[in-house]
């Protein structure tokens, strides 16, 4: 979409600031300095894909005569794009009643308001797009597909042979907008025999899908914050936990068997335990104050959590039946963020103690905290730690958030890439060969050596809180594409991003199965 923006030019000024920022910071923006003009035309696809359909937007202007002293903003200027409709969508290929002979068949349309270039895009056997049949779901940029506005059905997940499927689309709506109705259903059939046979979406190929494992994640679908699971496909989902408190941040053991939680259910958050299915739910918490991020031990034996009983925050470790608690830091460190070791002997953690922040680290059998890298006048954080015993965390030493690897102790530090934007929450993969990190909001991965940088996400929303899968072929994250957080799932090389929640909810705080 496109339109013009128009203002006074100021006495003197030589430039001009230009900032659009979208409701609710959802979706591209503009930031630009440019010459003597008093207006601007926001160029429409394909010079840019910008402007989203029935949604609010907001510019202001600065002006300047030497680039160092500048005017003040303007009052922030509030516009709406118009709505866009699916009614001018039209299915090209395959034609309406079609049949194809590939279980991977391209899907086109074309939308006679050429200004529309983001879609949603379903798929399902079920004519509903209900629970009756695997439904793609999906969210494609139109100018970039290839065929410009194209799906085509992913290898990983193909069609099932001699059925009927069922598709539709809808421009895409977000920050203060609301969705619009989908196009008409278009259907075409997959023909007796299509090659290659492979196995239905609902029972993806072993070697490659995610739904080999399972997820765990949290949602508040059902009213209050609750634990559900589901197969990696987003299928079978199934809720685990049923209180009148939220339930929250789950962590599964290393046999896939236990899962820690947090509850308020008790009245206070504190450490909970369960059965994978969700059947016997017992208290294990520390007994005071409110505690968070539970943590499981390589091992299985023992789980991390912090407790800020007494209003002070402290690392605890317990085995995992609630005995033999111990805390491990004491008074004045105000730890965040820890994590275990690969042999689980020792815990990480964030501390600001003696100013800046650092990263600690503290023997599980005793003895005082060390300062493993605590560089003064700059601050580290986000700490992991990789199954080969390599450091990953962030740095803001180079002046601005960047991440960085060391060795076990410390040593050895060096910058993994540089970048113009904060990189942040570093997380390994299961072999210490990769890193997933959030950078400007998407998603990525990136080799242990700094090679191969790919972003998994790709979207103008805000896209965090990378999880590996067990096998490291799958990256779970939590993203807000969808006007409220959601959880995705995408294969690490970029292919099969799909929505795993499919609902209206918010779905938050995924985590793998270890077993399959």
């Amino acid at each position: 979409m496109t339109t013009t923006l128009s203002w006074q030019w100021w006495p003197g000024a030589t430039q001009y600031q230009l900032q659009l920022t979208p409701a609710n910071g959802d979706g591209p923006g503009i930031d630009i300095i440019r010459g003597q003009e008093t207006s601007f035309n926001i160029p429409g696809p394909p010079t840019w894909y910008g402007l989203l359909p029935g949604m609010g937007y907001t510019w202001r202007i600065r002006f300047t005569a030497n680039r160092t002293t500048w005017t003040d903003w303007s009052d922030g200027a509030p516009f709406r794009t118009p709505v866009r409709v699916s009614q001018s969508i039209v299915a090209t290929s395959p034609a309406f009643g079609a049949t194809v002979d590939s279980v991977t068949p391209v899907l086109s349309w074309a939308n006679s308001n050429t200004d529309v270039f983001y879609y949603e895009v379903q798929v399902s056997a079920d004519p509903t797009f209900g629970s009756n049949g695997f439904l793609y779901y999906v969210f494609i940029h139109g100018g970039v597909s290839v065929p410009p506005n194209s799906y085509q059905i992913p290898a990983m997940y193909p069609l099932a042979p001699q059925t009927v499927y069922y598709w539709r689309v809808r421009p895409r709506v977000q920050g203060d907008g609301f969705p619009v109705a989908w196009s008409r259903t278009f259907a075409f059939s997959v023909q007796l025999g299509a090659a290659p046979v492979a196995p239905t979406p609902s029972t993806p190929p072993a070697a490659s899908s995610p739904s080999t494992y399972s997820l765990v994640f949290v949602s508040n679908r059902d009213g209050n914050y609750e634990i559900y699971g589901a197969k990696g496909d987003g299928s079978s989902p199934r809720r685990l936990t049923n209180s009148p408190g939220n339930d929250l941040s789950p962590n599964l053991s290393p046999d896939g068997k236990r899962i820690v939680f947090i509850s308020a259910r008790s009245g206070r958050d504190a450490v909970w335990i369960m059965n994978a299915d969700g059947s016997n739910p017992t208290n294990i918490g520390s007994g005071s104050g409110a505690d968070e991020s539970p943590r499981w031990s390589p091992t299985g034996e023992r789980i991390l959590f912090l407790s800020s009983g007494g209003g002070v925050s402290t690392v605890f470790t317990m085995n995992s039946n609630g005995s033999d608690k111990r805390f491990l830091t004491p008074s004045g460190f105000k730890p965040t963020q820890p994590v275990w070791s690969p042999t689980g002997e020792s815990v990480a953690f964030t501390s600001s103690y003696g100013g800046d922040e650092g990263i600690w680290v503290q023997r599980v059998a005793g003895g005082d905290p060390k300062a493993l890298i605590d560089e003064r006048g700059v601050n580290e954080s986000d700490v992991t730690w990789s199954k080969g015993g390599r450091l990953a965390f962030v740095s803001d030493r180079s002046g601005k958030k960047q991440i960085y690897v060391a060795n076990a102790d410390g040593t050895g530090v060096e910058a993994l890439m540089t970048s113009s934007v904060g990189d942040l929450h570093p997380v390994w993969s299961p072999d210490g060969a990769t890193l997933a990190f959030v950078s400007n909001a998407d998603v990525y991965v990136v080799n242990a050596d700094g090679s191969g940088v790919l972003n998994l996400s790709a979207n103008p929303a805000e896209d965090r809180d990378p999880v590996w899968s067990p096998d490291g072929k799958h990256v779970a994250f939590v993203s807000l594409r969808d006007g409220h957080q959601q959880v995705y799932v995408a294969a690490v090389d970029g292919s099969g991003l799909y929505n795993i929640s499919r609902s209206e909810s918010i779905d938050r705080d995924p985590a793998w199965v270890a077993t399959r």
